[in-house]
């Protein structure tokens, strides 16, 4: 098994070192495991670091990682953890599933395809070179109206002791199998390892799911090894959403660098974890296409048919927020309420309570269910009238939950309503609203707490 590894330097921290210059480090574990019993079957833990800089500046390029493990045949999980040795978040965490197989025949074999984003003459033996080559991972199988060309990797393994004539076939084929006309079949001969780089042109192909297909035939026409991968080409790829093609010229992407990264920012509601620091740091660099570069590979993540689609979908819920909760200069997808409605979407019920005079400014929101989640309740605040509203309490997991949010809510007002009420748990220091719900209900105060009753019958 060969791993790779590539760190954008814009999404890690550079720390300064003893000489007084700049270094980021990054700590990486592999652990691969058999699926089946769980065991441990071979790990790696390792440190990354970077170039010494002079200057933070200096920082926008990649780092590169190439690791190699023997597994035998089998289904195994790679557990992967990467942790930024600068930054005290959680390290990201990922678990990919992988079926190591010799293939076909067990003489011959080929290896996964590995996408290639740059091929260059290997001018310093590096871990990405190969052969003499420099070869660039491409990290993304999304291909859009610029991307004329098609590039990748693979080698070709053999069993055998002497060497061999053979056909090596690779091709393009649609979603429905039928091969595309932009296939090439050479003779080669194979002893122990064959590497081949090559490049196909993609111009003429439409928008649609694609395999790249790699075979090993010999003189009798049998398939010996296969392999392919998958990839998605989008054309007119403007004509979905106002963002410019990751390969425009550099005036075109300072004119659209503010738009677009109004549009990536509104993604930080949908994103996991790992995202979000790695959002955060990219939007900090001032290059364009590393946030274009993220906006792309996001939607390709959420949806490998039809990212652009999935886009779009979303966009309209972004000028939804935009156009409700926008606040002086602060744009309505990135309050609160803005990024609940982009997450969950538009609550089934919700409640203004401006009519509630002993109360400060608030909303109360319900949604019925949300994925396998039923039931969900948020509560925003305002302070003053002409502030925006602030998230003070949900049920939902990983949400922002506040006990006290009803004294919150309610204020000076709080004390004299309860100061009513002859029930000596009711003036407890510690308000907990769902906890002491059915004291309240008994007791002639309950109307008092409009909040409170819209929040249990939110219907």
């Amino acid at each position: 098994i060969e791993t790779y590894l590539s760190i954008n330097t814009n999404s890690i921290i550079f720390d300064t070192i003893n000489n007084g210059k700049l270094q980021s480090s990054v700590e990486v574990l592999l652990v691969f495991k058999d699926k089946e019993k769980g065991e441990i079957k071979d790990y790696l833990k390792y440190e990354l670091k970077s170039k010494e800089l002079d200057s933070i500046q200096q920082r926008s390029y990649f780092i590169y990682d190439q690791q190699r493990v023997t597994l035998k045949n089998g289904i195994y999980q790679l557990e992967i953890k990467i942790k930024d040795q600068n930054n005290e978040d959680p390290p990201i965490e990922s678990i990919i599933d992988l079926d190591v197989n010799n293939g076909i025949n067990d003489e011959f074999s080929i290896s996964s395809i590995e996408l290639l984003r740059k091929i260059e003459k290997t001018k310093e033996e590096t871990v990405i070179s190969k052969g003499g080559y420099d070869l660039y991972p491409r990290l993304s199988k999304f291909y859009v109206d610029s991307d004329s060309i098609v590039m990748f990797y693979a080698e070709i393994y053999s069993a055998k002791d002497k060497s061999d004539t053979y056909l090596l076939k690779y091709n393009i084929v649609d979603s429905d199998g039928v091969e595309t006309d932009l296939g090439k079949i050479e003779k080669v001969e194979i002893k122990n390892i064959y590497p081949k780089i090559e490049k196909l042109n993609i111009q003429s192909l439409s928008t649609g799911k694609y395999s790249i297909i790699i075979q090993l035939i010999d003189k009798n026409n049998n398939t010996l090894a296969k392999k392919s991968i998958d990839i998605d080409v989008f054309k007119n790829l403007n004509q979905y959403a106002s963002i410019p093609d990751p390969k425009a010229s550099e005036s075109d992407l300072k004119v659209a660098r503010e738009k677009l990264i109004d549009y990536t920012e509104s993604l930080f509601a949908i994103s996991d974890n790992a995202e979000r620091i790695y959002l955060n740091n990219v939007l900090k660099t001032d290059k364009t296409r590393n946030i274009l570069s993220f906006f792309y590979t996001f939607w390709e993540k959420r949806n490998p048919n039809e990212p652009l689609e999935e886009w779009k979908k979303y966009y309209e819920k972004v000028q939804l927020a935009d156009k409700r909760y926008s606040i002086f200069k602060r744009r309505g997808a990135l309050t609160d309420r803005g990024l609940v409605l982009l997450k969950y979407g538009v609550p089934d019920h919700s409640y203004d309570g401006a009519d509630d005079m002993k109360a400060n400014p608030y909303e109360i929101w319900h949604y019925n269910k949300w994925r396998n989640i039923s039931n969900l309740k948020f509560v925003f605040c305002s302070n003053d009238y002409l502030a925006d509203y602030e998230l003070l309490h949900s049920n939902v997991k990983g949400e922002v939950r506040n006990i006290d949010w009803v004294r919150i809510l309610y204020k000076e007002t709080f004390v004299e309503i309860i100061s009513q009420s002859e029930n000596p748990e009711l003036t407890s220091r510690s308000f907990d609203s769902e906890n002491t719900m059915n004291l309240i209900n008994k007791s002639f105060i309950a109307s008092e707490f409009k909040a409170l009753l819209y929040y249990k019958n939110p219907q």
